[in-house]
């Protein structure tokens, strides 16, 4: 792994499955990055943010999470946690458009990033569903398959139906594996819309040139 050689920048996730796809698609892209610390959950996640900011040495610190439902709400909910520190003006719009909060008296940038894309509702599957190439000619049978199971037998929920077609589209793979590894194996396009978008976002957090 490229891992950057500051210890004081990392990446907060919400779980393995978040971990290991970031670990891969930026090993992919040769890109050094930070340690990537699973707080398992995101009420973990959000509730240790305001401490880790205000960590001795602290430089560059991202926060990975997923959008579900209510990007908006969200999103609220992880900036009243870097309000907390006190370290950023939020009323001067110090909160740029790539969701990068920028404080250069303390050489401190904090950036967040709600999945799949940063701007629209959803989770990890739905960014990997966007790395599935879209010639793909199994995609449409793996969809068919979960879309054909009755409303009464289902086990997601109706807002879970994207996760139910990556996992049954990896499921279907030569040597069926997790998504991360899906994307080191070339299953996944890592340039993809939404993965190019993530990539851009973490270069400019951690200045990393691509």
């Amino acid at each position: 792994m490229n891992m950057l050689p500051f210890p004081e920048n990392f990446i907060v996730v919400e779980g393995k499955d978040d971990e290991h796809v970031i670990t891969h698609l930026l090993t992919k892209h040769n890109l050094q990055f930070p340690k990537i610390k699973n707080l398992e959950g995101y009420p973990n996640l959000r509730n240790s943010i305001s401490s880790y900011i205000k960590e001795t040495g602290r430089c560059n610190f991202g926060i990975v999470a997923d959008a579900n439902n209510d990007l908006q709400n969200r999103k609220k909910s992880i900036v009243n946690e870097i309000k907390k520190t006190n370290y950023f003006d939020i009323s001067k719009d110090n909160w740029c458009s790539n969701s990068i909060f920028c404080d250069t008296k303390r050489n401190l940038r904090v950036g967040i990033w709600l999945m799949p894309d940063n701007n629209s509702q959803g989770e990890l599957e739905d960014f990997i569903f966007d790395m599935i190439p879209p010639d793909d000619p199994i995609l449409p049978r793996a969809k068919k398959y979960i879309n054909d199971i009755p409303n009464c037998e289902r086990k997601f929920k109706p807002n879970k139906i994207t996760r139910a077609h990556v996992h049954a589209w990896l499921s279907t793979l030569e040597k069926p594996r997790p998504m991360g590894s899906a994307i080191t194996a070339n299953n996944l396009s890592h340039d993809s819309p939404f993965a190019r978008a993530f990539v851009k976002w973490f270069c400019e957090l951690f200045h990393q040139k691509q």
